[in-house]
């Protein structure tokens, strides 16, 4: 993430896109960056907890391109994130709730 800003500016920019991760620190960062660290954590708990796939991570990934990599307004962005979202709204926490429809 250093060439994008590094985690903490990466991460804000995502949120504005309604996108989120964490900064995160990686190996070569020494201890002052612990509030500017070089990585980020995309985790996807979350997204598979609502019934989210393989499609679905590649568009994640593509807004998250967009955004990072060729610099796209992330309020251009975070509307196809919400649209996304938006049909994706069960959560599918253990196997009372049963398997999301595939």
């Amino acid at each position: 993430m250093r060439q994008f800003g590094r985690g903490l500016e990466a991460a804000q920019r995502l949120e504005r896109a309604n996108i989120i991760v964490n900064k995160n620190l990686i190996p070569d960062d020494k201890p002052e960056h612990w509030d500017f660290p070089g990585g980020l954590r995309a985790g996807t708990i979350e997204v598979t907890r609502l019934g989210m796939a393989e499609a679905e991570m590649e568009a994640i990934a593509d807004m998250i391109a967009r955004v990072l990599v060729r610099g796209e307004a992330p309020e251009d962005v975070r509307r196809d994130a919400l649209a996304l979202r938006s049909g994706f709204q069960a959560l599918y926490y253990c196997f009372e709730t049963g398997l999301p429809p595939r």
